[in-house]
Parts: C-alpha cells; sequence; structure tokens
C-alpha cells in the first residue's frame, strides 16, 4: 500500500481517503488522532463546499444566468401594500432574488409595484380592463440624486413607467423614504410607478426601520418639500461613500436592462431620468399602435427627437410651441454641442418641417426613416425583446450606443415618429472630470463588442 501512487478519485473524493486512512491505521502512529481527524473535516467541508458546487455555478455563468445567491441580504425587507405603497415591515429580512452577471451588483426587483399592477393583480397591461389596452412602458434608471424628476415624469406620461434606482449603502435609506414621500404625496405616481433597486454588494443598503416604518409626510408644500427634503436627508452621507461613488464607473447599462425586464407591456421607451415625454405621448403611442399594428415589423424602432430646453423656459406641450422655442432660440436639437454625431442621423431639420397630421394636430405617424450611423443614440420606442444594453459598458461613451450599433446589424429599422418628442431639462455642455478616462475604456472595449457581434450576426 505504501508504494501504491493515489488515483485520481481518492484524491478528489474525502470519502475514500477516509476509507484509506482507516486501513492505514493512521491513528496507531505518532500523528495524534485529533490532529487526523480535524484534517478529513475540513477536507469534507472543503469538498463539498466547492467541488460539488462549481457545476452549477460553472453552468450559471457560462449560460450568462444570473448566480443565485441567497446568503446576500438586506438589512430589512421591503414590500407593497393593496394601494401600491413601499412599505417596511419589521423584524423581517429580504433575501435578494439575484446578482447581475459580473457578481458584482444585488438586485431587488419589484421593490415598489404601482397600484395600476395591484388593480389587475399583476395581469399584462395590455389586456382590456382597469388600466388595460396599454401599449408603452416608460423606462428609466437615476441615482437618488435626481429622483425628484419623477413626479413630472409621470404626470407628463400617465401610464406604466418602470424605473430603475441605483441606491447603496445610506443611498437605499434615502431612497426608501423619498418614495414613501412621493407616494404618499403625488397619487399618479402610486398609480403608475415601478422601482427596482440594484447596490454594489460591496457597499450593502442600509435602512433604519425605526424612522421609516408607517411614516406619514405632509403634502401641503409638496413641490417645494421634493427638493429639501432630498437636500437634508443627504447630508446623511459619509466622505468615505461619496469619494467611492464618484469614482466608481455607473452602471447604466446594467439599471436600464432591470427596469426594462420589469415591464408588462409589448412596448417600452427608454430614456434618461432628466427627459420630459410631451403631454399624453403614452396614450398618443396606444393609438399609433393600435391603428398601425398589422403594419409594424418586429424590427421596427420609432425613434423620438429629443431637445434641450433652457433652464429657465417652461417645457413645451406641443411641437408648435416647440418650433417657436427653437426658432427664438431657447430649445436645441439633444447633445448638438456636447456630442453632435450622436444625434444627427435623425435630422431634426427635417423633422421640424413636418407638418402635422390633417383634423388631428395630435396624431401620431411615421414621418420619415433614417440609416444608421455609427456613434448614433436615439431615443426610440421599441418591442420588449429589443437586444438588451451590454452591461460591462459603464460610465461614459458607448452605453447606449453599443446597444443601437446591434439593432443596426441585426437589421432593425429606424423610424422617425412626426409628433411626438422629449425635451431635456437644460443645455448639456460641461462634461465631468471622469468623462475622459471612462470613454477610453468603454472604446477599447466597443471592439471587441464589434467582433463579437459580426459572429453572433453571422
Amino acid at each position: 500500500m505504501r508504494g501504491e501512487k493515489s488515483s485520481v478519485a481518492e484524491v478528489m473524493n474525502p470519502r475514500i481517503r477516509i476509507i484509506r486512512l482507516c486501513q492505514r491505521r493512521v491513528c496507531q502512529r505518532r500523528v495524534p488522532c485529533c490532529l487526523v481527524l480535524v484534517t478529513l473535516v475540513v477536507s469534507v467541508l472543503i469538498y463539498y463546499r466547492f467541488f460539488a458546487e462549481w457545476p452549477r455555478i460553472h453552468d450559471a455563468i457560462d449560460d450568462h444566468h444570473p448566480v443565485l445567491s441567497p446568503a446576500v441580504r438586506l438589512p430589512t425587507g421591503v414590500r407593497t401594500d393593496d394601494r401600491g405603497l413601499l412599505k417596511i415591515f419589521p423584524g423581517n429580512q429580504l433575501r435578494v432574488k439575484r446578482l447581475d452577471h459580473s457578481g458584482k451588483f444585488g438586485i431587488v426587483d419589484h421593490a415598489f409595484a404601482p397600484a395600476m399592477w395591484a388593480l389587475r393583480g399583476g395581469d399584462d397591461l395590455s389586456q382590456s380592463g382597469d388600466d388595460g389596452g396599454r401599449t408603452t412602458t416608460l423606462v428609466s434608471q437615476t441615482t437618488v440624486n435626481n429622483l425628484h424628476y419623477i413626479p413630472a415624469i409621470v404626470d407628463n406620461w400617465r401610464g406604466p413607467v418602470s424605473l430603475a434606482v441605483y441606491a447603496s449603502d445610506i443611498h437605499f435609506e434615502i431612497a426608501t423614504e423619498y418614495l414613501l414621500f412621493l407616494s404618499q404625496c403625488y397619487p399618479l405616481v402610486q398609480r403608475y410607478l415601478s422601482v427596482n433597486f440594484i447596490y454594489f454588494i460591496d457597499y450593502p443598503p442600509l435602512l433604519d426601520k425605526t424612522t421609516i416604518h408607517d411614516k406619514i409626510f405632509p403634502c401641503e408644500e409638496r413641490e417645494q418639500d421634493k427638493y429639501t427634503l432630498l437636500s437634508k436627508w443627504q447630508l446623511k452621507i459619509t466622505n468615505g461613500f461619496q469619494t467611492w461613488l464618484d469614482s466608481f464607473p455607473y452602471p447604466q447599462n446594467l439599471l436600464r436592462n432591470v427596469a426594462r425586464q420589469s415591464i408588462q407591456t409589448e412596448y417600452h421607451l427608454l430614456v434618461d431620468i432628466d427627459m420630459l415625454p410631451s403631454p399624453g405621448l403614452s396614450f398618443q403611442l396606444d393609438e399609433f399602435i393600435v391603428r398601425h399594428r398589422a403594419k409594424i415589423s418586429v424590427k421596427d424602432v420609432f425613434v423620438v427627437p429629443v431637445f434641450e430646453v433652457e433652464k429657465s423656459i417652461k417645457h413645451p406641450t406641443l411641437k408648435s410651441e416647440l418650433v417657436k422655442l427653437v426658432e427664438n432660440g431657447h430649445a436645441r436639437q439633444f447633445h448638438v454641442e456636447h456630442f453632435n454625431r450622436a444625434q444627427l442621423p435623425t435630422d431634426y431639420e427635417r423633422w421640424l418641417l413636418l407638418p402635422s397630421p390633417v383634423g388631428n394636430k395630435t396624431a401620431l405617424s411615421v414621418g420619415y426613416e433614417v440609416d444608421y450611423q455609427r456613434a448614433y443614440e436615439p431615443l426610440y420606442v421599441g418591442r420588449f425583446d429589443t437586444p438588451a444594453y451590454d452591461e460591462r459598458f459603464r460610465g461614459y461613451c458607448r452605453t447606449r450606443s453599443s446597444q443601437v450599433y446591434e439593432l443596426s446589424v441585426a437589421d432593425y429599422n429606424f423610424r422617425v415618429l412626426n409628433n411626438a418628442f422629449l425635451t431635456h431639462d437644460g443645455y448639456h455642455i460641461r462634461r465631468p472630470d471622469t468623462w475622459r478616462q471612462q470613454c477610453q475604456i468603454n472604446h477599447n472595449k466597443f471592439d471587441a463588442f464589434v467582433i463579437e457581434l459580426a459572429k453572433k450576426y453571422a
């Protein structure tokens, strides 16, 4: 036995090793039996913790499915009551249902469900009934800093909204409390808004349930409070967390995918949180899609032009008002100064000259079709099953254009709507200090991404 080499099975399976050791009567030698037993126990634990679990983990990574991690938990749980309000239930913990593909971010789906879903029991919103017949969900993502945009977005849209909020550490508590305020003081927010949370696992969510549970907010000064409350609560943020937050590339593509995955309609319009849809656009899209459904291809995306509006100017409600703002120098094409190539193919001058339909100045139709050009970043209405955003792109540059590039490779059609528009709050001018470095990283990733897509769609 001494001269016999150990087999692979003996090395990999601790149970065989135990048998061999017993056969050799190790405990009769000078080695203390207690040391041998401890070694064997540790070997067994390592085997079952690693080798037995490895096939499951390996398969999950290879198949690009999120690796479930029930060991990661929130400090407290969140749920929605019958009215769609976000509630904290004391004495419980909510297990995070999944991690992202990288394993670095925790995801809490449907932490806040809208009342319109509760009314319908979570059914597809495209069906008839209360709030039925809806075709399009507005999708967006944000940090805590921009949550004050929500009431205006919901008020203009008047339809289902799916939002992903990046809320690590104390940001989770701030976001939770602020969303409670919005749901209590803005009935349309309570009715239409769905919220998903995403956080970095090294900065897990913090939440003091004693200060939030069953809290009632006065709503008389809600328009002022939606700014002052955020400012006051952000004083809780530590310098260390803020320094990390400023340096870590923002995972907007992960947030976009999470928000889009939770929609219950056939189509979606993905926008930035500081963009306002033209009033009534949700219902215009419902009518347009139903009227043209037989002609719409599954590979049609409908481009919605975006205009930057000066901070001091009231946002337009009709296209005719927008045209006047552009003519008077109070509005302009989105990114015209910051990155003109991103919007150039839409041909804004042509869009501004399109006549409104006779008899119905708000009806939507396709004005014209445009060809894809590199770096194109249109905002568009697309089906729920359009390609996902590549989550390897974080921070600045290529986060949106990489997905649009895949649309072009997959032979999607870019069709510009005549009367639909979005307005951005203020002019885009200043670039942050981290812009250049993050752009270079994403440009390098994009070259490999192009090669991957060529193989995927060959």
